[in-house]
């Protein structure tokens, strides 16, 4: 699939930035003892994996 590494960068930027908002959800719920801050910590590490491996896409496209 060839995708444009401009929209790969604006999809790796938004999947990073809902990973800190995952984040401080996480941290929210763990301060008011909330057990479900373990799923913000699983969603917020994917999401940083989609936002890194978008922007390794994005360079390698370029590099070519």
């Amino acid at each position: 699939m060839n995708v444009d590494p401009k929209t790969d960068r604006i999809g790796g930027t938004a999947s990073l930035m809902f990973s800190v908002i995952c984040a401080w959800f996480a941290w929210m719920d763990w301060q008011g003892g909330q057990s479900i801050w373990k799923v913000w910590v699983v969603m917020c590490v994917v999401l940083a994996l989609n936002g890194v491996a978008m922007f390794v896409h994005a360079s390698r496209t370029t590099a070519r």
